[in-house]
C-alpha cells in the first residue's frame, strides 16, 4: 500500500502503468524539467535500467504495463521518490533490503507461499515494515503513534497453527 500510494503521487497506478501521465517532481528530479514527454520517457527507462543493472548484475530496456511489488520500488527510486531515496546514499542499498524483505514475503505465508514463518524471520519482516512506514508517515505529515494505536501484529508464536515448529533464538 505504501509503494501503490507513493506511485499515485507521480499519477502512476501499478495495474495499469500510464507512463505519458507522470508527474515528475522535477525538484527531487531536475533532470526531467523542461524535457519532452518523449525524452522524459526515455530517461525514465534508462534509470529504471541502470537501476536494475546496479540490483540484479541486468536490465531490462522495457518498462512493464502491470508492476510488481520490488518494481514499483525501482520507479520510484528512478523517479526520486524519498520512501527509497536516502540523504547521500544512490537508494540501492534500500532497494536490497526491499528485495529481501519481498523474499521472504513471496515464500512465506504472508503472501504467497506456504511455509511457516520462523521467529527471527518474522521480526526481521516486522521492524522493516515499521521502519518504512514511520518514513511513509514522516513523508505523508501522518502521527505515526496516533495510527498505530489501530494496529496489532499478530504474532505466529502465539498462532494455533503455526507456532508448534518455531522458536526464538
Amino acid at each position: 500500500m505504501i509503494e501503490q500510494r507513493r506511485l499515485a503521487i507521480y499519477n502512476l497506478y501499478v495495474s495499469r502503468m500510464e507512463y505519458s501521465e507522470i508527474r515528475y517532481n522535477t525538484e527531487n528530479t531536475p533532470e526531467f524539467k523542461g524535457l519532452s514527454s518523449n525524452a522524459q520517457y526515455d530517461l525514465l527507462k534508462k534509470k529504471v535500467q541502470d537501476i536494475k543493472k546496479i540490483l540484479f548484475g541486468k536490465g531490462s530496456s522495457y518498462l512493464p504495463e502491470q508492476i510488481s511489488l520490488l518494481e514499483g520500488f525501482i520507479l520510484l527510486l528512478a523517479l526520486g521518490d524519498p520512501i527509497v531515496s536516502e540523504e547521500g546514499k544512490r537508494g540501492i542499498d534500500k532497494l536490497r533490503r526491499i528485495r529481501a524483505m519481498v523474499f521472504l514475503r513471496n515464500n512465506s505465508i504472508f503472501a504467497h507461499g506456504l511455509g511457516p514463518v520462523g521467529y527471527q524471520d518474522f521480526d526481521k519482516f516486522r521492524k522493516f515494515v515499521i521502519e518504512m512506514f514511520e518514513k511513509f508517515c514522516s513523508i505523508e505529515k501522518i502521527n505515526y503513534n496516533e495510527y498505530c494505536k489501530n494496529i496489532q501484529w499478530i504474532n505466529p508464536l502465539k498462532s494455533q497453527y503455526y507456532a508448534p515448529g518455531m522458536r526464538e533464538a
